[in-house]
């Protein structure tokens, strides 16, 4: 039997509104995961929002909640398993465990001693993991960090596990700042009382040798 559930949309006149979704039935390979928290990237949806768009769209990419049915196929999950799934701010999903390869098949088992709310996490951190490792700031090595929202902030605390030093986070409110500073950035920079480039090449003798952009706007 399928299932009505509520999905956040961005509409063509800039608006958001809440529709019905029609959640059918697990195929064979599917789970219907029903959601219990969504996290919303700020960065990431507000610059969708501002797309022209003929038809309204759903937005979000991060779910957490508990498999509620699964298809005749599935083997590796189990109804009442606790999962975090990339899909759209909605109700509930079906998501294909055959399409492993592809982000939309993305189900991942959430640990017993990790809440909801940090679960919703996992793709925002994996981005800023990613990131770091790609990188590779070696024990001692200067890093910058542009940009101080989400994946700017998980991004610095990654370096500074890596053990970089110094880690100089860069955004234009304070209140960032602080939060990068309990993150364990060595430094602090407000681009708005002075110019961050100069102060950078300063504190590293030339230049930071990694530098990450996580700002909307460069």
């Amino acid at each position: 039997m399928a299932t009505i559930v509520p999905q956040i949309v961005f509409n063509p006149d800039g608006s958001v509104g809440i529709d019905d979704l029609r959640v059918p039935e697990p195929a064979a390979s599917q789970v219907l995961v029903r959601s219990r928290k969504t996290q919303v990237s700020a960065g990431t949806e507000r610059n969708t929002l501002e797309l022209r768009r003929e038809t309204s769209e759903p937005t979000g990419y991060t779910s957490v909640g508990v498999i509620e049915e699964i298809g005749s196929g599935v083997s590796r999950y189990s109804i009442g398993d606790r999962v975090v799934t990339i899909t759209p701010h909605q109700g509930a999903a079906l998501v294909d465990v055959d399409q492993l390869t592809n982000m939309d098949g993305y189900v991942g088992m959430i640990p017993n001693d990790v809440s909801d709310s940090q679960a919703t996490f996992a793709v925002l951190g994996d981005v800023a993991l990613h990131g770091v490792r790609r990188a590779q700031p070696y024990l001692g090595e200067s890093v910058a960090v542009f940009g101080q929202g989400l994946v700017g902030q998980l991004t610095t605390a990654f370096a500074v596990l890596a053990g970089a030093d110094p880690v100089i986070a860069i955004d234009v409110l304070d209140e960032r700042l602080e939060k990068a500073r309990v993150s364990g950035a060595t430094h602090t920079l407000n681009a708005r009382d002075s110019d961050p480039i100069e102060t950078i090449r300063d504190l590293t003798s030339g230049g930071a040798r990694v530098v990450f952009m996580a700002a909307r706007d460069p």
